[in-house]
């Protein structure tokens, strides 16, 4: 894939998510579960899909157009966006996800010695739209200022 206009093509999310986050969204759309096992709370790509439900102002960037071939040689092209977080001036912290009422979605234990964390997917959507609706940054904070100030400094990892 290459972009007209150029950027990585790793930062773009494609125009029609019901594609692109099928998956996450089928998998909060049944009696799924999420199993986070040994990576922390962090890189949950499921509660990204459900921030697309609602699209809270930091989510989405440009958009780019890509020239995709394919393995038959096949050349069309196809309108991406990218993610907006560090666009617009935040970075994620979906670990807040502890924050909320996890007993209605979220057991957590051990496996041997890696920490883990199961969720009951229709819960923690529902969970997480609530918070969306209420507060639509509560999963991410503020990237340094301009100025060199940190607006906010709570990175993912540390609930504070």
């Amino acid at each position: 894939m290459r972009p007209s206009g150029g950027s990585d093509p790793t930062l773009f999310h494609c125009r029609s998510h019901s594609r692109c986050q099928d998956a996450d969204r089928k998998l909060v759309e049944t009696e799924g579960k999420i199993v986070m096992l040994g990576c922390g709370l962090c890189p949950n790509t499921t509660l990204h899909a459900i921030e697309e439900y609602v699209e809270p102002p930091y989510l989405f960037g440009q958009r780019y157009r890509f020239t995709i071939t394919d393995d038959q040689g096949t050349t069309y092209e196809q309108e991406y966006r990218t993610h907006g977080f560090t666009q617009h001036g935040y970075r994620q912290c979906y670990d807040k996800i502890a924050k909320l009422d996890p007993r209605s979605f979220m057991r957590s234990g051990r496996v041997l010695e890696a920490a883990t964390w199961i969720l009951a997917a229709p819960q923690f959507k529902e969970a997480v739209l609530r918070k969306l609706k209420e507060d639509p940054f509560f999963f991410v904070a503020a990237l340094a200022n301009s100025a060199g100030g940190q607006v906010g400094t709570r990175s993912c990892g540390q609930l504070g």
